[in-house]
């Protein structure tokens, strides 16, 4: 029997005797103890060379994996409305903890490293594409059409053409009505003329 076999079948006899919040327990008690001797940048140090070694051996798209993984199942277990708890919980706890100043530096900083590896064109082009998103929705939310709008002008130009041909329409009659009218007068004063003569 190999050590690591020795191992494997004694932590399954504890843990069948014992039950699996004993090991919970004792490696509470474990962490708390070695947090006091080494203090908390010990847990930051080591975590980093696991995580340098990880990447080295398995290549950064393992951590997105094994988080899109992990992400899946605590969504199946508790939901999507866990994260948003767990979220404003730590939102919370960070902001009594380091006031909201904390916020304002950390967004100040992402914002100036973003700066230095995209270049201000990078917030112009983002910056333009929600000025067109927003356009677009409102738009959108007014009911507006553009082909409605020009099939409407297109309608106002006809109806506004038939009307100037109407008046012209009109504006003739006239004209001749008038002159037909005059030529009437001057005839019946012809008339008129004529029948006194005789």
């Amino acid at each position: 029997m190999t050590t690591s076999e020795a191992g494997r079948m004694g932590g399954e006899k504890v843990a069948r005797e014992y039950g699996p919040d004993f090991y919970r327990e004792i490696g509470r008690k474990g962490g708390e103890a070695v947090s006091e001797e080494y203090g908390p940048e010990f847990y930051h140090e080591i975590g980093r060379k696991g995580g340098e070694t990880v990447a080295r051996e398995y290549g950064p798209e393992f951590y997105s994996e094994i988080g899109r993984k992990g992400g899946q199942k605590v969504a199946k277990e508790y939901g999507p409305e866990f994260y948003s708890e767990i979220g404003r919980k730590g939102g919370e706890t960070v902001a009594r903890e380091r006031g909201h100043d904390f916020y304002s530096e950390i967004g100040r900083k992402g914002g100036e490293t973003v700066a230095r590896e995209r270049g201000p064109e990078f917030y112009s082009e983002i910056g333009r594409e929600g000025g067109r998103s927003r356009g677009s929705q409102s738009s959108r939310s007014q009911g507006y059409d553009e082909d409605d709008d020009n099939r409407s002008s297109s309608r106002s130009n006809r109806s506004r053409g038939r009307n100037w041909e109407d008046e012209d329409e009109d504006e003739g009659y006239r004209s001749n009505r008038g002159r037909y009218s005059s030529q009437g007068s001057r005839g019946s004063s012809r008339g008129g003329n004529e029948h006194r003569a005789y």
